[in-house]
């Protein structure tokens, strides 16, 4: 205990450490003495939070027969910076994260999102579950739009020293964005409802068919005031001290959208150095941004519904509550409900649909293609 002490004097503060914590420091005390004493530590000497055992070490080569939470509370002791990411996403909301993530989907990659836990070590831990899930995809990065909460500056030392990419816009195109955008405003329809019942601006506020004429005001101070999810990219930038601004790769939002596109995505992921497959042109054309003020559709399916609209019935939501059943997909990026990510791409593949993010961080809607 005595030569631990030493050896991490000045490294580790020991006022800090609970029992759990001192117990694996101990577990791993011979391991740590010899790494800490390396030539190859001193260069990660400079961090706040250095890796106490080499970040290279098999996880397997780990002391104690662990579950999924205490290998992760074994890795958030020893500093250990999150594995097996190849590269970071970092910006503001409203700047086009879940266009750019539509298109890496599409290339096989996938997105782990920071999750909403206000502590450092329940958002590391929920990021190595998703990344144990990721055999199956190309490539695996995260997607960081908050800025820290409470006690989780830790945990934005141990991004790994990656490839990155800032998405920004025009800030006077993301106040119009945040301005006429409003998500709490999903109609629930069923087989009678018509395209006019959507188009009603007097029910549906800022929808996709009335966005600049009819600003949402509910959602103007939410937007404006809550800085730590808008207007950030230089603090999140503070906080990332394993990203280089070197190996940041700018892009505006207005280069992903449109004809463009298509090109600059090839040339994004030359730099990010991961293979894309050659997909159709008109894929590019799609704007996640236009089905925000209205998806998702609850849609409500009844039998009785076929009859209603076979006899010339509209708009009968009556049977909405006598036994049928909704049809929504919901919690899709939500970590905790894997399964639905599951069931859906599944559904997707063999249907030839694209479950496309609707920018509200959890529900998809389903593309035909």
């Amino acid at each position: 205990m005595e030569q631990l002490y030493k050896t991490l004097e000045g490294i580790v503060d020991f006022k800090k450490v609970c029992v759990i914590q001192l117990e694996i420091l101990l577990n791993h005390a011979d391991e740590i003495i010899k790494w800490v004493k390396s030539q190859e530590f001193k260069k990660y000497s400079h961090l706040k939070y250095p890796p106490l055992i080499n970040p290279n070490t098999p996880k397997q080569n780990l002391k104690n027969n662990t579950n999924n939470t205490q290998e992760s509370i074994i890795l958030w002791t020893l500093n250990i910076p999150i594995p097996n990411v190849d590269f970071i996403l970092f910006g503001s909301h409203g700047v086009g994260n879940y266009g750019l993530q539509s298109y890496f989907e599409r290339y096989g990659g996938k997105c782990i999102m920071q999750s909403q836990h206000s502590d450092g070590f329940n958002m590391y831990h929920a990021i190595l579950q998703e990344i144990k899930d990721s055999n199956n995809y190309k490539f695996v990065y995260i997607a960081l739009r908050n800025i820290p909460y409470r006690d989780t500056e830790k945990f934005f030392n141990l991004i790994p020293k990656s490839k990155a990419i800032c998405l920004v816009r025009d800030p006077i195109e993301s106040l119009k964005h945040f301005l006429c955008t409003n998500r709490n405003s999903y109609p629930q329809i069923n087989l009678t409802t018509t395209l006019d019942t959507l188009q009603n601006k007097d029910k549906y506020s800022a929808t996709i068919f009335d966005l600049q004429n009819k600003p949402s005001t509910t959602t103007i101070p939410f937007s404006i005031n809550y800085n730590y999810m808008c207007f950030h990219d230089s603090e999140m930038f503070e906080y990332l001290k394993n990203i280089n601004e070197k190996d940041i790769n700018f892009i505006d939002m207005k280069e992903i959208v449109g004809n463009i596109a298509r090109k600059n995505m090839e040339k994004l992921a030359a730099k990010l150095q991961i293979k894309i497959p050659k997909l159709e042109k008109d894929f590019y054309k799609h704007r996640v941004s236009d089905y925000v003020g209205l998806c998702p559709l609850d849609i409500y399916i009844h039998p009785n519904d076929l009859i209603r609209k076979k006899q010339g019935i509209q708009n009968d939501i009556s049977s909405n509550n006598e036994g049928g059943g909704a049809l929504l997909v919901d919690d899709y990026f939500h970590l905790r409900y894997s399964g639905v990510r599951e069931a859906v791409d599944d559904f997707a593949k063999k249907n030839n649909i694209i479950p496309m993010p609707i920018g509200d961080g959890k529900d998809v809607f389903l593309l035909k293609i």
